[in-house]
């Protein structure tokens, strides 16, 4: 979690890509998902406190949105989907995001900004469901956000959102939708 936390920090996001296939050795599936994104909110929202000042509400506001929607449905197929087919999961996205970055790829995408929202869902989604989701919105922002404090402040936004939203729907072991 150490070495997830120091990602996290530097980069506000990947704390899902470093802990978790650590974490998926020892522990079950749900309960990685659920200290993975409790410990990364709780840093996220110290982070966010110290750079609140690069963070354009309004630009950020549909992600945000579409964001605190798609949690709870993260944080449902925690419940439905098969432990073990979630830990294959994770795993094939820790490898498909390992390639994307040894490849140093980049997306351009035309008028950005309009896929705000439906970014913010399925980043929310993936996150909150297997602890893994921040390449997509980082590769998004890096479309419209050309100062590189307004895009970490701007991801530290969307996850602690998140968290906010998606902490009441999970019990302490992380099973059950209230």
């Amino acid at each position: 979690m150490f070495a997830g936390g120091v990602v996290l920090s530097v980069s506000s996001f990947g704390i899902g890509l470093v802990a978790s296939p650590i974490y998926l050795l020892f522990l079950d599936t749900q309960s990685v998902v659920v200290t993975v994104n409790a410990v990364g909110g709780i840093l996220l929202a110290v982070i966010l406190s110290k750079s609140r000042q690069h963070v354009s509400i309004r630009q950020m506001s549909p992600a945000v949105i579409g964001g605190v929607v798609g949690a709870p449905i993260g944080v449902f197929s925690l419940t439905l989907v098969d432990p073990g087919d979630l830990r294959i999961g994770i795993a094939g996205m820790v490898l498909i995001l390992a390639v994307v970055s040894a490849l140093d790829f980049q997306l351009r995408i035309p008028k950005a900004r309009i896929l705000a929202a439906p970014v913010g869902f399925a980043t929310s989604i993936l996150v909150t469901s297997m602890s893994i989701g921040g390449p997509f919105m980082v590769i998004y922002l890096l479309n419209w956000l050309k100062i590189r404090q307004a895009g970490r402040a701007s991801i530290c936004l969307l996850y602690t959102s998140d968290a906010a939203d998606d902490t009441p729907c999970v019990d302490l072991g992380g099973r059950r939708i209230i």
